[in-house]
């Protein structure tokens, strides 16, 4: 019998892939199961990877998991990537239902030691349906039973290959490849923090490991300006060559970046990626992704 079963919702995700490879890796002993709702989806091949389809709103599909799950890593999530579906009020429903469902079923789970929740920074200023679902689902998981510990990590910006091409830095990336230039709202003085796919799966681990409670801010640790973006986008995919252009009468929007120190102290977590480093490993996995199209 395993010594952990760890239930992983999107798993076919940007995080959730590389955290499903890292626990095959890391926790042999473990049985991983694995949920994903894209068919499409690669996983880690390995003995203890189990891989499940279904529709996480469905409580029954809850049910079939058993009483033998030890961990439930929830970072499934309906993310509104345009502005216009921001406010859509079914994005409560399609983020709060599976939340509901654990909540019903954890108290018949006796095994159940641990849920480590997929937040975000929004939920400081929850202005949309989005940051709102993200903030109750916090609130809800934390009102369990005080015998599972709940451990929120609250997401800044990650990326990675696979990512929306509707957020900045690959509509950045992907101007400075096909049009030879990138533009920079307003000043460029912005600021954000970028967390690498690795290092955000990385932050599950330390917080499974550490098996502390509560909330915790996940990210790099150092928020870069869209200027210092632009530069290194630029350096990293066109050795320089794709112009900064500033549309002036443009707003910068909103500056974000938010103290790990927390993490770092009670996590144990420590980014190993900064913007350069990242840009970097991105780089080249978008490379080898290519490749294999072509194999």
């Amino acid at each position: 019998m395993p010594d952990n079963v760890i239930l992983v919702t999107g798993a076919g995700g940007l995080v959730g892939r590389s955290l499903v490879n890292k626990l095959a890796q890391t926790r042999p002993d473990s049985r991983i199961i694995a949920v994903t709702r894209n068919r499409k989806s690669s996983l880690a091949s390995a003995s203890n990877v189990e891989r499940v389809e279904g529709d996480l709103k469905g409580i029954d599909f809850w049910r079939s998991f058993g009483a033998t799950v030890t961990h439930v890593v929830h970072l499934a999530a309906v993310i509104p990537w345009r502005a216009k579906e921001q406010n859509r009020l079914g994005l409560l429903e399609d983020n709060l239902a599976p939340i509901v469902n654990l909540i019903a079923l954890s108290s018949r789970w006796p095994a159940l030691r641990q849920i480590v929740y997929a937040s975000s920074i929004s939920v400081y200023s929850p202005s949309d349906c989005y940051a709102s679902a993200k903030l109750a689902g916090e609130h809800l998981l934390h009102s369990i039973s005080p015998g599972t510990t709940v451990t929120s990590l609250r997401y800044s910006s990650i990326y990675g290959v696979g990512q929306s091409r509707t957020t900045v830095l690959p509509m950045m990336i992907d101007s400075a490849l096909n049009k030879g230039e990138i533009t920079v709202c307003g000043s460029g003085n912005r600021t954000q923090d970028f967390i690498y796919c690795e290092d955000a799966s990385t932050a599950i681990i330390s917080a499974i490991k550490s098996c502390a409670r509560g909330s915790y801010n996940i990210g790099c640790g150092r928020p870069v300006t869209m200027s210092e973006l632009a530069r290194a986008v630029s350096d990293l995919f066109t050795d320089g060559k794709a112009n900064i252009v500033y549309k002036k009468d443009a707003p910068d929007g909103e500056s974000h970046g938010y103290d790990i120190t927390l993490s770092r102290a009670r996590l144990g977590f420590e980014p190993e990626y900064d913007i350069e480093r990242g840009l970097k490993a991105l780089k080249e996995e978008t490379k080898r992704v290519e490749a294999s199209k072509w194999a």
